[in-house]
């Protein structure tokens, strides 16, 4: 290969213990469909843009070869990238780069089996070539969009320090299939990830989104830089803070893009960022502060923008920020994010309306005056509307919301719960709940239940003609002792200590009235009653 030296270039309650909970609960919105959230590797498919690049390189666009044929000659690629001549080293690495980009099945297996890989990653060092270049770092991109294996065998053969130095080259075709690249590999798993990051490549992709917001950059090169970044942000375990700080303040910039991808991946990249503790939140509430950019601000303007791409990534970010202290609450308040997730909870996307829950259930875990806050902004009677009618994962979700606000006991905030309608609401969530593997639901709606026969019974001991122990009898009409009851029977102790402890608390004086399974004998008990407390 001593060609390559030779040529020229070409150019080209407990708060906290409530707000822990929900950090807990959190993990199990991580795992909706892959069309909901950032996908975290892209195979590059042959395109009107890709074919114009690889015509700049010598490409020309008459190759009327099939796939078939192109893998029966993929044996020869092997031999010519080891010890053939420029020539036909370059239309080697053109004909695997084709192989890789086809839409269905690439046959990635069948070139790293071959021994293809150390070849291409060998093409990266010629500096004199960057049509070699250009071509071996697509296909390599596209062997790295792969299984973890197919991704390892790539940073086995050392591409990622040729990639990183490459992010330097004079070439922007070279330097935008690398960013590409890098992406790929630090969307694989967390181990991948900081191998890029272990390797240097933030600060040189950091200079190249400077460049591209300076306007020296065409906006594709943006985009992926950006798509790019948030993969370096990704995967569990999280990258330390200090690995990934200094990227903070562009992404808050880029929040203030005018393209949707770029603001929807920068977006993204913020919510991986303030996923942890409070350090991590509250770096990311400040990372626009060196530009003038109020992050909460422009994330509450995220959540009423009309692009639906944009809400996903916003409300994780939001949900995330509102999980940590009461200050960061505080700020996303002030922000008017509160009127904007109940608007959110109206959508017809079922992760849309989960996401806005467990933000909402977040600031139901705040403090006093958070809670009242959430409760004044009239968002209770649309999660109530949501327990009754909506899909169990998001009925759970409200239940939850619902629960942390009735956890502080409150009684003005219980009466306002109470006003939604939401005893009716509840009971509803316990007749489907059997259906559900998870007990969670059951008991947070117990626990809320629990909550409200307390509260009323504090008032029928205080004004009792004027109360008339309605909230009991509004439970008993609308079915809720007969499940409650039933519940004494349940697999799970907690349910069942709960279902008894309730029963014995609040219904002791109606054990004669009670019939074996459950129901009500005496229809007197069955009061209406439109006392609003």
């Amino acid at each position: 290969m001593s060609f390559l030296s030779q040529g020229t270039s070409k150019q080209g309650v407990n708060q906290e213990k409530e707000a822990e909970k929900r950090r807990d609960v959190a993990l199990t919105l991580r795992k909706g469909k892959k069309a909901e959230i950032l996908k975290e590797k892209r195979r590059k498919e042959t395109s009107s843009t890709s074919n114009q690049l690889a015509e700049q390189f010598g490409d020309g666009l008459d190759d009327r070869r099939t796939p078939e044929q192109m893998l029966e000659e993929l044996p020869q690629c092997r031999q010519h990238l080891e010890n053939g001549t420029y020539d036909q080293m370059l239309a080697a690495a053109m004909t695997i780069r084709k192989l890789l980009s086809v839409a269905e099945q690439p046959p990635i297996g069948q070139v790293i089996a071959l021994g293809c890989v150390p070849y291409l990653v060998h093409l990266l060092r010629a500096d004199q070539h960057t049509n070699l270049q250009f071509e071996a770092a697509w296909a390599i991109t596209n062997v790295a969009s792969g299984t973890q294996q197919d991704t390892n065998e790539v940073i086995e053969h050392n591409a990622i320090p040729e990639f990183v130095r490459l992010l330097g080259s004079p070439d922007p075709a070279v330097r935008d299939q690398v960013i590409w690249a890098l992406g790929n590999i630090a969307g694989d798993c967390y181990m991948s990830r900081d191998v890029v990051l272990d390797a240097g490549a933030l600060p040189p992709v950091l200079k190249i989104v400077e460049s591209c917001l300076q306007g020296n950059q065409k906006l594709d090169m943006l985009r992926n830089a950006t798509w790019c970044l948030s993969n370096f942000m990704r995967s569990k375990p999280v990258p330390s803070l200090e690995k990934v700080h200094s990227a903070l303040p562009y992404l808050a910039v880029l929040l203030n893009n005018d393209d949707t991808d770029v603001v929807s991946d920068a977006c993204w990249a913020m919510s991986y960022a303030s996923d942890g503790p409070d350090d991590r939140i509250d770096s990311v509430l400040q990372s626009g502060q060196p530009a003038k950019v109020n992050v909460a601000a422009r994330l509450a303007e995220l959540l009423n923008n009309p692009e639906h791409a944009l809400h996903s990534p916003a409300l994780r970010t939001v949900g995330n920020i509102v999980s940590g202290s009461s200050d960061s609450t505080q700020m996303m308040i002030e922000a008017g994010v509160l009127p904007l997730l109940m608007n959110l909870l109206s959508s017809t996307r079922k992760v849309v309306k989960k996401e806005c829950c467990w933000a909402l259930s977040n600031i139901a875990a705040g403090t006093t005056p958070q809670v009242t806050a959430l409760v004044a902004s009239g968002v209770l009677s649309k999660l109530s509307d949501l327990m009754r009618q909506d899909v169990m994962e998001v009925r759970k979700e409200a239940c939850f919301t619902v629960a942390n606000v009735l956890s502080a006991k409150i009684p003005e905030q219980v009466v306002e719960v109470v006003n939604a309608n939401c005893i009716e609401a509840l009971v509803d969530v316990l007749r489907v709940a059997p259906n559900t593997k998870n007990s969670s639901i059951q008991d947070k709606a117990l626990e809320a239940i629990d909550v409200i026969l307390m509260i009323g019974a504090q008032f029928q001991e205080k004004v009792p003609e004027q109360f008339q122990d309605q909230w009991r009898e509004r439970l008993i009409a609308c079915g809720g002792l007969e499940l409650i009851e039933a519940l004494q029977s349940s697999m799970n102790s907690a349910i069942y200590i709960q279902a008894g402890k309730i029963l014995g608390t609040y219904f002791g004086d109606m054990a004669d009235d009670i019939d074996e399974t459950g129901g009500i004998n005496d229809e007197a008990l069955l009061k209406d009653s439109n006392f609003q407390f």
